[in-house]
């Protein structure tokens, strides 16, 4: 059963457990503007599943170059969005997506893309590939359904719900996303 309570605040009940979920997005914001976004998208239970950090740099394994793939494919699936920098971490993805202005084109008719419908397709075509590249090693959780003795992938996880986003406002934040994202395997 789920009550909405305001704007900014979805209750859910579980038998007699309560939790409180914020939204994440800005309600007023479109989210088609021109202009970067910085994303934070974390693996599921923060899973160190792309690699490792090794003597400050990252090591990416096979789960984490497929993400490295998918993630450079944007720009191809989506013509007005442009990737700036960006870093994989053994457990997360941090990335600056720039969408373009479409020159020329009359803005009632322009195709429309959105950070949510590109981070959709990123999560949607990493997550396929993850399961179908786990599925027949078994790695990872398996659980079949006793009616139907079916498998089902749902315990197959790469990402946690949603993402973390910040609209960066000016060349300036722009250039300490970019720095922060440069360093983030020193901290780690």
């Amino acid at each position: 059963m789920r009550l909405t309570v305001s704007m900014h605040v979805t209750v859910s009940m579980l038998g007699e457990h309560m939790f409180v979920r914020k939204k994440l997005r800005w309600k007023e914001f479109d989210y088609t503007n021109t202009g970067y976004y910085f994303v934070t998208i974390c693996s599921f239970k923060r899973q160190k599943l792309f690699g490792d950090i090794c003597e400050e740099t990252m090591c990416l394994d096979l789960c984490g170059q497929m993400v490295d793939f998918w993630w450079r494919s944007l720009s191809c699936k989506f013509s007005l969005c442009e990737l700036d920098e960006y870093i994989i971490m053994p457990d997360h993805l941090h990335g600056i997506i720039k969408i373009k202005y479409n020159v020329g084109a009359d803005q009632c008719v322009r195709p429309k893309i959105s950070i949510p419908k590109i981070i959709q397709w990123f999560k949607t075509m990493t997550t396929n590939e993850f399961i179908k590249a786990n599925r027949p090693m078994n790695l990872g959780p398996t659980r079949w359904s006793a009616p139907t003795g079916k498998y089902d992938e749902s315990n197959f996880k790469l990402w946690q719900r949603s993402y973390h986003d910040r609209v960066i406002r000016n060349k300036q934040e722009l250039q300490y996303v970019r720095w922060y994202i440069r360093t983030n395997p020193i901290w780690e």
